[in-house]
């Protein structure tokens, strides 16, 4: 069983450039093999390897392990692009500006106990100090499987994906019904009642402090357009957490903490 988990690296001025120098070099990685994929209409892991390694390794001195990954990322979004295609929507060539770094266990490894994490890069590896919280120790037991390295609004993240030994699940003796809506959020059979009410007038002042700002063209509407860029998505998806939080924690179960969702 898996389970992925963020958490915040701290690294210092020249960690950091060289961190987004390894980051711009992996997206150039991951580009090129878009690039061979799309024009030569293949997904193949294999054929897209043999055609862009060595050149990516001589041109971006990136490590041979963050090349592999860069490939292997850049055939899942085409097979991604390519089954939306089926399912009959349009496609377009994809382009990423700075992707995130896909590290595994050969070329970063994570020490929850001394709070570092070693990652490869473009001169070798950095030890980096990571915030652990009592969250993450809880998950410390996990087998570390890979991480992706993320870079957002100045700050870097690790998404850790561990792995751990797959509970023995008991037999259910109760049910909960559950019917989701706009006007309610979510009805429970118990029955309980999730309103939206608060929610939506959020969401139209925002909607309305968007639409203002984007008629004013200013500079100061720009930065405070930037500002509040992704705030719906972040509040929708706080409301929804705390919602699910709620009937997950109205159910009885005896399951320990890092199996909880």
């Amino acid at each position: 069983m898996y389970r992925t988990i963020s958490i915040k690296i701290k690294p210092t001025e020249e960690q950091h450039q060289l961190l987004l120098a390894t980051m711009q070099a992996f997206t150039s990685c991951y580009n090129s093999c878009l690039d061979y994929g799309w024009n030569n209409k293949t997904t193949s892991k294999r054929k897209i390897h043999q055609a862009t390694y060595y050149p990516l390794r001589q041109r971006t001195n990136l490590p041979a392990d963050l090349v592999i990954q860069a490939r292997q990322k850049a055939s899942e979004t085409l097979k991604s692009l390519y089954q939306r295609k089926k399912r009959g929507k349009k496609i377009s060539k994809p382009v990423s500006r700075l992707c995130s770094v896909r590290y595994n266990y050969k070329s970063s490894k994570i020490n929850f106990t001394d709070a570092i994490v070693s990652l490869s890069t473009l001169r070798g590896r950095l030890k980096i100090p990571i915030k652990v919280s009592a969250f993450h120790q809880q998950f410390s037991s996990g087998k570390y499987c890979s991480a992706d390295l993320v870079y957002r609004q100045g700050k870097w993240y690790l998404n850790l994906v561990l792995e751990f030994p797959t509970p023995q699940l008991k037999s259910a003796t109760d049910c909960l019904g559950l019917d989701l809506g706009v006007s309610r959020l979510a009805v429970t059979s118990e029955p309980k009642f999730y309103r939206s009410k608060h929610l939506h007038s959020l969401v139209a002042r925002h909607q309305h402090l968007r639409s203002d700002l984007q008629s004013q063209r200013s500079k100061s509407a720009r930065k405070k357009l930037k500002q509040i860029s992704g705030y719906w998505q972040r509040l929708q998806r706080n409301v929804n957490h705390h919602i699910s939080r709620q009937i997950v924690d109205s159910c009885p179960r005896d399951l320990p903490l890092p199996w909880r969702t």
